[in-house]
C-alpha cells in the first residue's frame, strides 16, 4: 500500500513540475514570437486591412505588453498603438469567459479611417423593355 502512495503522490509532484514547465515555456521569445506571428495573421483581412503585432513582453500569459501594433490599409498606416499593457485572468477562459484587470497604452495614434476595398458592392442594375 505504501508503494502505491508513493508512486502516486511521485506521480503527482511529476504533474505538478510538467504544468510548471509548460507554463514557463509560454514565456520564452520564440513561443511569444510565434503567438504574434498567428495574431498578425488571423487579424489581417483580404479587404486590404493588415494588423501587424510587434514585440510581445515577458509577462505571458498573465501580462500581455506589446511594444507596438500597426494597422494598414491599401494607402498605409491609419492607426499605431504603443506600449500595450493588458493584465488578466488566463484561467479564466476555462469557464468560458475573459477577465481583463486592466489594459493601457502609452499612446494610441489615430491617423484617419482606414480605407476597405469593398469587393461586394452592388453593380448597377438596367432594365430593358
Amino acid at each position: 500500500m505504501r508503494r502505491v502512495i508513493r508512486y502516486l503522490a511521485a506521480f503527482l509532484l511529476a504533474l505538478v513540475v510538467l504544468a510548471v514547465l509548460a507554463w514557463l515555456a509560454l514565456d520564452t521569445a520564440f513561443v511569444r514570437g510565434r503567438i504574434g506571428e498567428i495574431v498578425t495573421a488571423q487579424l489581417s483581412q483580404p479587404d486590404g486591412i493588415s494588423i501587424e503585432i510587434g514585440t510581445i513582453g515577458p509577462g505571458f500569459p498573465g501580462a500581455i505588453r506589446i511594444d507596438r501594433i500597426t494597422a494598414t490599409d491599401h494607402e498605409g498606416v491609419f492607426m499605431e498603438v504603443a506600449g500595450l499593457e493588458v493584465l488578466w485572468t488566463p484561467w479564466a477562459l476555462l469557464g468560458g469567459d475573459v477577465a481583463i484587470e486592466s489594459a493601457t497604452a502609452a499612446s494610441i495614434y489615430l491617423e484617419r479611417e482606414p480605407i476597405v476595398s469593398s469587393t461586394d458592392e452592388e453593380a448597377p442594375t438596367t432594365t430593358s423593355q
